[in-house]
């Protein structure tokens, strides 16, 4: 990460389930409020298919000037959420919102098109202090971005919980969706995919990573993958989620729970992600400390 463009801090301050979970309580236990619907006009990973124009407007495509970084997600007017081995001092990284197709401008699907993508600077960069690259413990960061985001038909903010209380969501989930601009391919000699795409991740029992990885689980972590869809290199930092409501009256919501963190190179059928959920409160105080002053009263 670049100290002179941008600020190191370092400080402690997925395919959706066929069931659409209904929970008791309320929306307002979302950081963001309005967060995780998509556009009415809206209808590779490895296993893998496109995800949708407009599906995913909270994709956060994160580079610097001569190359792609990792994927994140919008989670507000100001900050994404990514992983924490994603950014490294004396870089000037950019995030850029709206994107599908990294070959074009403007997107187009059929007769939907979507406007072009919006670029931002990272000003501050945030990992977790705990955050640890022997074993990817706590892989998770913030990045807070010059300017305030301006929500539109294809960017907008992927709900999470603000409370790590709600972790039984993510316990008892059987799969989650996966999106990101990934290798499609297990030859180590492929690239990434030029458009974003979206696959299923089973959950599986953290016995069978710890096999593969021959290294513990932690408790923020959780294991995924099978062989019809797994993540590759490039998918790092991007969400996993599942649709969900919170109280009767409120829609059914994208909230993300995981972020991709490490897989082996050869992209095999298991990888670990950080569990979003256990670290509600702190993406919480990062947001609320520093989210300008003018917009902190939507988010407490």
């Amino acid at each position: 990460m670049s100290c002179r463009g941008m600020k190191c801090v370092f400080t402690g301050i997925a395919a959706l389930l066929c069931l659409w979970l209904q929970v008791p309580g309320s929306s307002s236990q979302y950081l963001e409020q309005d967060c995780g619907t998509v556009s009415k006009i809206a209808p590779k990973i490895i296993g893998g298919t496109p995800a949708g124009l407009g599906m995913h407007p909270w994709m956060a495509f994160l580079h610097t000037s001569e190359y792609f970084r990792c994927s994140g997600s919008l989670i507000n007017h100001w900050f994404v959420l990514t992983a924490a081995h994603c950014f490294e001092r004396g870089v000037d990284y950019y995030v850029r919102l709206g994107e599908y197709n990294r070959d074009t401008d403007v997107d187009s699907e059929g007769e939907r098109h979507m406007p072009a993508f919006v670029e931002y600077r990272v000003d501050r960069g945030f990992r977790h202090i705990l955050f640890q690259k022997k074993d990817y413990s706590h892989d998770i960061g913030l990045l807070k971005l010059n300017k305030r985001v301006e929500y539109l038909i294809h960017i907008r903010p992927i709900c999470i919980l603000d409370n790590s209380n709600m972790k039984w969501l993510v316990e008892e989930a059987t799969s989650l969706e996966a999106v990101g601009w990934g290798r499609t391919s297990s030859d180590p000699h492929s690239k990434g995919s030029r458009v974003l795409q979206k696959k299923e991740l089973q959950v599986r029992n953290e016995t069978f990573c710890v096999r593969e990885f021959t290294r513990l689980v932690k408790d923020e972590q959780i294991c995924v993958g099978s062989e019809r869809g797994k993540l590759c290199r490039g998918d790092s930092g991007g969400p996993q989620g599942r649709a969900v409501q919170i109280g009767a009256d409120d829609q059914f919501r994208f909230v993300q729970m995981g972020i991709a963190s490490y897989t082996e190179d050869e992209c095999r059928n298991l990888s670990i992600i950080t569990n979003v959920v256990s670290h509600a409160e702190w993406i919480k105080g990062i947001v609320n400390w520093y989210t300008p002053t003018i917009n902190r009263k939507n988010i407490i």
